[in-house]
C-alpha cells in the first residue's frame, strides 16, 4: 500500500492534489486507489501487493477513523490482525503508541475523525520509505517521491547534497532526498498533526543500541539469533504462507532457505544466473544449494541487452533513480518477479548486520576511505564536466557539510559506522529494492528487520564478523549440510570447510578466478576473455536519453553537454561516465515530472516498444 496525504489551512485544492499524487504512484493495472476527504485535507492510498496479504492494511471504523499501513508489518506481541483491528478504534495517541510496537518495514497513518488529527508512524529503522513536505499551512506525505512531486506544490529542484552523495557514495544520506524541498520521514518516528491548528509534534521511539560486553565468539548465542529470525518468519507467514525465495550463491539467502525448510514454509526459489561475476559461480552455487536442500527452483537469465530494455526503465521508475544502477546485478531481479508469486523472501537484513564484509575495522576514516569516491575519481570528474560551475561547487560543498552532519550523529567507532550504514546506505540504497521496487508486484518479506534481532546483532563486535567468522559459525553449528556448497560473498568465494575432499572443495569457476589473479600471465587474457563473453551490452538508453537533454538548463554546462550529445563513446571511454551521470540526471527529472513514459514511448527498444 502507498499513502498520499495533503492538508492545507482551509482544505481547498486537496482533493485534486491527492488525486494527482495517487495517480503518480499507480504503476500497475491492478493497483487501485481510494481517497477520503477529511477535515482540512484529503488522505488516500494505492492498494498494491497488499492484496496478497491475509491481513487488511486498510481499516475504516464506523466513526470515520482511517488506518492505512504501507509495507509489511509484523507483530511479536500478539496477532497483527487483532492489533490492527484494535488500533482502528483507538484515539490518535493510543494508535500511534500501538503502531510503534510493530516490527518489520512499514509506514502507517491513522486519521482520528473525532478530534480531527492524524498520527504517522514509521518502522524503527525507517526502512519503509515515507516522504514529507512541511511548511506553513501545508503538509504533504507520500510513499513515493514522485507522489510528492506530482502534487504540483513543490519545486522540482535537485538537492545538491544528495547529488553529491549519489556521486561519491552511490546513495543518499540520512533523511535527505534527491528533491531539495522533500525529506524522508525519520526512522522510528511518531508524528502527530492537528491540521486545524497547523501544529505538528515529532518524537522518536527507538535509538541505536549500545555495545554489549561481548568479546569472544563463545559469548554469541547463535541459537538465540536464529530463534529471532524464526520469530520474524512466523510473523511474515501470517500475511501469506507461500512466496518465492530470492536465492543467490551468498550466505544470506541460503540461511533463509535453510530456516524456511526447517519451518515447513518454503515453496519455491528464484535463481538469477549472472555470468558476469565469478564466471557464473553465484548462480551455480545457488542451484547446487537448492538441489542439496531439496528445494524447487526456477533458474532465469537476463539477456545481454537487458539494460536497453523497457524493464530497466521500469526499474528506474520504481526506485526513482535512488543510486547508480547501470550493469548492477540487482537491477535485473525485478524484471523476473511476477505478481503470481504473491510474496518474496529476501535476506537483506542479516546481510547488512551479520555479513559485514564491506566494513573495515575502525571508525569513519577507514570506512569512508573504502567506499567514498575521491575528488579525482571518474564520477567527480564527470560531475565537474556536466554541471555548471556554480552547481558543481554547490554539490561538492553541501555534500561535505551533509556528510559531516550525518557522521556527527554516531560515535566514531565500528558501532557508529554500522548505525551510519543502516541509516544511509541500507535505507536509501539496498532496501529500496524490496520496499520501493518489488512491493509494486509482491509482498516483500525481510526477516531480520525487527528490534530484538537488530538490538542483538548490532551489538556484536565487528571483529567477530570479519572474514565471515560469525556467519560461518552459524552454518557449521546449525546448518552444516547447507555449507557443503561454497558461497559467493561480496568480492570473494568462500568454502566454509577448507577440506581437500573434492566434494567440499572449490568449483572450477573459483579455480579459474584464483588462477587468473595468481598468474600474471593469465590475468590479462582471462579478464579480456571474461569481458568479451560475460559483460552486458552497453545500454542504448544512455545515448537515446541524453539526446533529449536541454543543454541550456541552468544546472548544466551547456558546451560539454552538447559535446556529449554529439559523440558516441565506447563503453570504457572516460567520457562514458559523464554520459551515464547525465543519463541518470535526465531520467530522474522525467520520473519527478511524470514524463518518462511520454518521453520514451516512441523510442524503439531492442526488445520491443517501451510500455512505461
Amino acid at each position: 500500500m502507498k499513502i498520499a496525504v495533503c492538508f492545507t489551512k482551509d482544505g481547498l485544492g486537496c482533493l485534486e492534489t491527492v488525486q494527482r499524487m495517487v495517480r503518480a504512484q499507480t504503476l500497475r493495472d491492478f493497483h487501485q486507489s481510494r481517497v477520503f476527504p477529511v477535515r482540512n485535507g484529503v488522505v488516500g492510498y494505492v492498494a498494491t501487493s497488499d492484496r496478497f496479504s491475509a491481513i487488511p492494511m486498510f481499516r475504516q471504523s464506523p466513526d470515520g477513523d482511517l488506518l492505512m499501513v504501507g509495507g509489511v508489518p509484523i507483530d511479536h506481541h500478539g496477532t497483527l490482525e487483532q492489533t490492527l483491528q484494535r488500533i482502528s478504534s483507538q484515539d490518535c495517541l493510543e494508535a500511534a503508541r500501538s503502531l510503534a510496537s510493530l516490527d518489520g518495514a512499514f509506514a502507517a497513518l491513522f486519521w482520528d475523525n473525532g478530534c480531527g488529527k492524524i498520527a504517522v508512524v514509521t518502522d524503527f529503522l525507517g526502512i519503509q520509505p515515507l516522504y514529507v513536505v512541511r511548511r506553513e499551512g501545508l503538509l504533504l506525505l507520500a510513499s513515493d517521491l514522485k507522489g510528492i512531486a506530482a502534487s504540483g506544490l513543490v519545486d522540482l529542484d535537485m538537492d545538491p547534497a544528495s547529488w553529491g552523495a549519489f556521486i561519491s557514495l552511490g546513495h543518499f544520506l540520512g533523511d535527505d532526498t534527491s528533491l531539495k524541498a522533500v525529506k524522508r520521514v525519520g526512522a522510528g518516528s511518531i508524528i502527530l498533526y492537528d491540521p486545524s491548528r497547523g501544529s505538528l509534534e515529532t518524537s522518536k521511539y527507538w535509538e541505536w543500541p549500545e555495545a554489549k560486553p561481548i568479546r569472544k565468539m563463545e559469548d554469541v548465542d547463535t541459537g538465540y539469533l536464529l530463534d529471532l529470525l524464526r520469530q520474524d518468519i512466523k510473523g511474515y507467514s501470517d500475511h501469506n504462507p507461500n512466496g518465492t525465495l530470492l536465492l543467490s550463491g551468498g550466505l544470506d539467502s541460503r540461511l533463509l532457505l535453510a530456516l524456511l525448510k526447517q519451518e515447513g514454509l518454503y515453496h519455491q526459489a528464484l535463481i538469477l544466473a549472472h555470468p558476469d561475476e565469478f564466471f557464473g559461480a553465484d548462480g551455480e552455487f545457488a542451484v547446487r544449494a537448492a538441489t542439496l536442500l531439496q528445494a524447487n527452483y526456477e533458474l532465469v537469465r537476463s539477456p545481454r541487452s537487458c539494460y536497453s530494455s523497457p524493464a530497466y526503465l521500469d526499474y528506474l521508475m520504481m526506485n526513482e533513480v535512488a543510486f547508480p544502477s547501470l550493469y548492477l546485478f540487482i537491477a535485473q531481479v525485478s524484471g523476473h518477479i511476477r505478481a503470481d508469486m504473491h510474496a518474496i523472501w529476501e535476506g537483506h537484513a542479516p546481510g547488512c548486520t551479520v555479513n559485514l564484509w564491506a566494513q573495515p575495522p575502525g571508525g569513519f576514516g577507514p570506512y569512508l576511505q573504502s567506499c567514498c569516491a575521491p575528488p579525482t575519481s571518474p564520477w567527480w570528474r564527470a560531475a565537474r564536466q556536466i554541471f555548471a560551475q556554480p552547481t558543481f561547487e554547490q554539490i561538492r560543498e553541501e555534500f561535505r557539510l551533509s556528510l559531516d552532519r550525518e557522521k556527527s550523529k554516531y560515535p566514531d567507532d565500528e558501532f557508529g559506522v554500522l548505525g551510519f550504514r543502516i541509516a544511509c546506505r541500507v535505507r536509501n540504497r539496498s532496501s529500496s529494492n524490496p520496499t520501493k521496487v518489488y512491493a509494486n508486484d509482491v509482498l516483500p518479506f525481510t526477516p531480520g528487520f525487527s528490534r530484538d534481532f537488530i538490538n542483538y546483532v548490532a551489538s556484536i563486535p565487528l571483529s567477530l564478523k570479519l572474514g565471515r567468522k560469525l556467519y560461518l559459525k552459524i552454518y557449521r553449528d546449525h546448518f552444516p549440510k547447507a555449507a557443503n556448497v561454497p558461497f559467493c560473498s561480496g568480492p570473494v568465494l568462500v568454502n566454509p570447510w577448507r577440506r581437500s575432499d573434492l566434494r567440499h572443495y572449490l568449483t572450477a569457476a573459483e579455480l579459474a578466478v584464483r588462477r587468473s589473479y595468481s598468474n600474471r600471465y593469465l590475468r590479462g587474457g582471462l579478464r579480456r576473455l571474461h569481458s568479451a563473453l560475460f559483460s552486458w551490452d552497453p545500454s542504448t538508453w544512455v545515448n537515446r536519453v541524453i539526446k533529449h537533454v536541454n543543454p541550456d538548463h541552468p544546472d548544466l554546462n551547456g558546451a560539454e553537454v552538447r559535446l556529449l550529445q554529439r559523440e558516441q563513446y565506447p563503453a570504457r571511454h572516460p567520457a562514458r561516465t559523464s554520459q551515464e551521470l547525465l543519463f541518470y540526471w535526465q531520467v530522474w527529472r522525467w520520473v519527478m515530472d511524470g514524463s518518462l513514459g511520454v518521453r520514451m514511448k516512441d523510442d524503439e527498444s531492442p526488445q520491443g516498444r517501451s510500455t512505461i
